[in-house]
């Protein structure tokens, strides 16, 4: 997301100055910035703080109860924690210089060097690479060894006050309509594929699929993301996200669902049919015209109808011919600042207007500790806004009686020159934020073992006595103020240095003229707000913090995230097993960019993969239904197997960063946002199987994730050799930096994944973009499937390079989308060389894709049915009549009906 702030948008003049809706209250005038500023922060974290603590009480005095008091996951007395070998060679400078070396190796087509002297440096090299790292691991392992525990009630205390997080600093990226402006419209349309649901069969007794639409009345828009489902006779059946929030949150009647496939629905039965069966082309076209039409856009009937006129014909459309091997002509990542400029978008889609406000549907906060500060909230005088953020969700979302239903201080800074400083009572919300995802932007240092271990048990110690006490209505503000008074005086006394600094370089940056605090959709928007209230200096060192820290501020934190802004988006180019893949919530960001998603947040979004495009009916092992990945490494790089023999750890350092924003974003989510667990029911959230104690296990499970990847980051900020190996990732004269530009990112990424296509940019065999080659099979046989293509990829020595792919598709539009299109993979395909706005260049064929042109049917079997359009000679042996280069498949050198892949003879495809 840092990188959101080097897009540059057309710039206007826009009406509307702010993005988000505030109560109109009035403001209380508290002073010129230089002087109120810092200590009103002050106040205002100290009595966040005690917020937080209060929440920990009530989550431990709701645990303490009969029914709860036994509850408890296996995970939390694993020690075992493995599976951060690849992080640590992915950011440590010497294995990445050998990643480096070897990837040149192997674009040499893996030849030595000629000379001799130059062949033993490189041995030489490579053997002192393995030497670090062999070293930095077992020097992580013997301070794991080394790192405290606690047990019992005291651990529970620990794990809650580290995912409180005091010293912690996240990107919260919150869902927002889009800001009623003229010239942004209603916002960016989404491309997205729509949930499917059954209609009525047609004549031949083949179910009808069209696209499902929310029940509430005055809504009825296509439900692209997840559902809310009720049985109750007196409410909607099915209603889309924003209705549930706005009208039926808390309902107890709506159960979630996430997004899914339809085949249960359609079949009464599963059957190993895929062949003869045409329910996967029925789906995949149903789910290819809801995207179609997301991109044309309702309100222009005209374009939607003929779209789905050529979609019908497009349907005829058959391919007979056998696969063949078709060798890609490819090109690497380019950057990509423009949605149009997406290779993942459908050819035909990208001369469509770009949205000139991507990010018009999403508000980015900036949270620090209990502050969350933002811009462009209305009547906030022009400039920026400081509130408490709303506590975790460690069991209850309700706040606690009496204390947690006050109302609390905000604070503004006004943004004319001398920054003025006011104050506002605010009541809390009804209604919970709705967060699309959270990005971990600095892990803190309390509560980690870091600190005095005898100042941390005293404070976890008067946390628990507090829990003890009989609070009631009648005495428990009294009750608690006593109680708490020592434990803020403890913490304050930990932790006052490094709040100090923390707010000093906030309060710094807020005053700075060169910060823009009022908010602009093109010159200032929320991504960039926050990303000017970073202080890279302070925090962009992976690890304990600056060296220029004064001796009572180290280490300042534990682990840093923080990188450096990237304007646009670079797809990365992977050639070899030692680079390093995007991780999940880059992919989730890159495709919000380009309008590819939803209003499903991150976890629901991975979700789809195994309720939808997977068609498992959920996921398949123990922890997805938290953590929605397949963990297994591919590249024989790690021998575990997810579901088999990993445990909570190395699920979750498979993608560090990624594990940590997704634990934060699951402590804003209460069990109203949950669907039923598939997988592990014994944490269900909602559904058949849902108790008190499933639910108190689902948190558990979540809390202890975080302690786990927290543990972990703190055994590595203890190795010696650890923080200097991985300097590099914050001096930007470094060799590494100044060589690779955006390499210091690699802290963002992850494993390479053994799990078919589930990367954004796959394109899976055979086009399958909407629905998988199992999908059709009974689940003992999809299981199968899945895990021999997984255990495939986890044994392949290594990455294939570009000049080394090579797909079996079908040709072009066969079966529609899903047997080989090639318009839904960057990097798939046939043949693609060259574009300009308009025209992709495949073979020697300049074939149009502005508008997708209707097919032309070919009864006498002499061809098969030319989806492009053909011109006289197009090249591709469509089989047109106006083909020279396959009417009768002479230019094909194969049998009629044969088609060629780019302007050349094909070897007889066509039999």
């Amino acid at each position: 997301m840092a990188r959101l702030s080097g897009i540059r948008l057309p710039v206007r003049l826009f009406s509307e100055r702010h993005i988000t809706a505030a109560t109109e209250a009035s403001w209380t005038p508290l002073g010129p910035g230089e002087a109120a500023l810092f200590p009103e922060l002050e106040k205002l974290y100290w009595d966040g703080v005690r917020g937080e603590l209060e929440n920990i009480i009530w989550t431990l005095k709701t645990w303490q109860k009969p029914e709860l008091s036994d509850v408890s996951v296996s995970d939390e007395e694993d020690d075992f924690i493995h599976g951060f070998d690849t992080f640590i060679n992915q950011v440590a400078e010497v294995p990445r210089e050998f990643a480096l070396r070897y990837s040149a190796w192997r674009g040499r087509g893996g030849v030595a060097t000629p000379k001799y002297p130059s062949t033993l440096g490189e041995v030489v090299k490579n053997r002192h690479a393995d030497y670090v790292s062999s070293k930095l691991r077992s020097g992580v392992r013997s301070a794991l060894e080394r790192r405290p525990r606690l047990h019992g009630l005291r651990q529970r205390v620990l794990v809650l006050l580290q995912a409180t997080g005091f010293l912690d600093i996240e990107k919260l990226i919150e869902r927002r309509p889009p800001p009623p402006d003229k010239h942004l419209g209603s916002g960016p349309k989404r491309l997205a594929v729509p949930q499917l649901a059954v209609a009525q069969p047609d004549e031949s007794g083949l179910p009808r699929l069209k696209s499902l639409r929310c029940a509430q009345e005055q809504c009825h828009r296509v439900i692209q993301g997840s559902m809310f489902v009720s049985t109750a006779k007196d409410l909607p059946a099915v209603v889309c996200e924003d209705c549930y929030h706005s009208t039926y949150y808390g309902n107890q009647s709506f159960v979630k669902s996430y997004k899914h496939c339809v085949l249960d629905e359609a079949l009464a039965q599963r059957a190993d049919h895929e062949e003869e069966c045409d329910l996967n082309t029925i789906i995949s076209l149903a789910k290819y015209t809801g995207l179609a039409q997301s991109a044309v856009g309702t309100e222009d009937p005209a374009k939607a109808a003929a779209l789905s006129t050529k979609l019908e014909e497009l349907e005829k459309a058959r391919w007979p011919a056998k696969p063949r091997d078709i060798h890609l002509t490819l090109k690497p990542p380019v950057l990509a600042t423009d949605p149009t400029a997406d290779c993942e978008m459908p050819f035909f889609f990208t001369n469509r207007p770009a949205p000139k406000h991507p990010f018009a549907n999403v508000h980015m906060a900036l949270r620090v500790g209990p502050l969350v500060i933002e811009n462009g909230v209305a009547h906030t005088k022009d400039g920026a806004r400081v509130t408490l953020r709303e506590r975790p969700v460690f069991h209850d979302q309700s706040s606690p009686p009496l204390t947690g239903t006050a109302p609390s201080r905000s604070l503004a800074i006004g943004g004319s020159r001398s920054r003025k400083v006011w104050q506002q009572s605010m009541a809390p919300g009804k209604i919970p934020k709705r967060y699309k995802a959270v990005m971990k932007q600095v892990v803190g240092i309390p509560f980690t073992g870091s600190l005095s271990q005898d100042a941390e048990v005293e404070i976890i110690d008067e946390i628990l006595a507090a829990a003890q006490l009989p609070l009631d209505e009648s005495n428990q503000q009294t009750l608690l103020a006593d109680a708490l008074g020592p434990v803020l005086e403890k913490l304050k006394a930990l932790i006052w240095s490094r709040v100090k600094v923390y707010l000093q370089s906030i309060t710094a940056r807020l005053l700075d003229q060169s910060t823009k605090l009022e908010w602009s959709a093109t010159g200032n928007n929320c991504q960039a707000f926050c990303e000017a209230l970073i202080d890279r200096g302070l925090f962009e060192p992976l690890v304990n913090g600056p060296e220029s820290a004064a001796a009572d501020d180290k280490p300042l934190y534990l682990m840093s995230f923080v990188c450096p802004p990237e304007p646009g988006y670079h797809r990365r180019l992977i050639s070899t097993k030692y680079d390093v893949p995007s991780g999940l919530t880059e992919e989730y960001l890159q495709r919000l960019h380009f309008s590819h998603l939803s209003d499903a947040d991150i976890i629901d979004t991975n979700q789809e993969y195994w309720y939808d495009w997977g068609a498992f009916g959920g996921p398949l092992y123990k922890y997805q239904d938290l953590f929605p990945w397949d963990c297994t490494e591919a590249y024989n790089r790690y021998p575990t197997r997810c579901g088999r023999d990993c445990n909570l750890a190395k699920h979750l350092w498979a993608f560090p960063f990624d594990a940590w924003s997704i634990t934060s974003l699951h402590l804003t989510r209460d069990r109203n946002l949950y669907a039923p667990a598939v997988a592990d029911t014994s944490i269900s959230a909602a559904g058949e199987h849902a108790t008190p104690q499933s639910w108190m296990r689902n948190r558990l499970t979540v809390l202890t994730a975080n302690a786990m990847l927290v543990r972990t980051a703190a055994a590595m900020a203890a190795t010696p050799g650890f923080a200097k190996a991985t300097a590099w990732l914050h001096q930007p004269d470094s060799g590494l930096r100044r060589r690779h530009r955006g390499l210091e990112r690699v802290r963002l990424g992850g494993i390479h994944r053994a799990q078919p296509c589930s990367h954004a940019f796959d394109a899976p065999p055979r086009g399958r973009y909407f629905l998988a080659m199992w999908a059709l099979r009974e689940r003992p046989r999809q299981v199968a499937a899945y895990e021999e293509w997984r255990d495939e990829r986890a044994a392949r020595p290594d990455a294939l390079r570009w000049a080394e792919m090579v797909v079996r598709p079908r040709p072009p539009w066969a079966h529609i989308v899903p047997e080989g299109y090639g318009g839904f993979g960057p990097w798939h395909g046939p043949q693609v060389k060259e574009r300009d706005n308009t025209v992709w260049t495949l073979g020697n064929a300049g074939i149009p894709w502005g508008e997708l042109p209707p097919a032309t049917a070919m009864d006498d079997g002499s061809g098969v049915a030319c989806a492009v359009g053909c011109t006289a000679n197009c090249g591709i042996g469509c089989g047109s009549t106006s083909c020279a280069a396959g009417a009768d498949a002479s230019a094909c050198g194969g049998g009629a009906g044969g088609g060629c892949g780019g302007g050349g003879g094909c070897g007889g495809c066509g039999g």
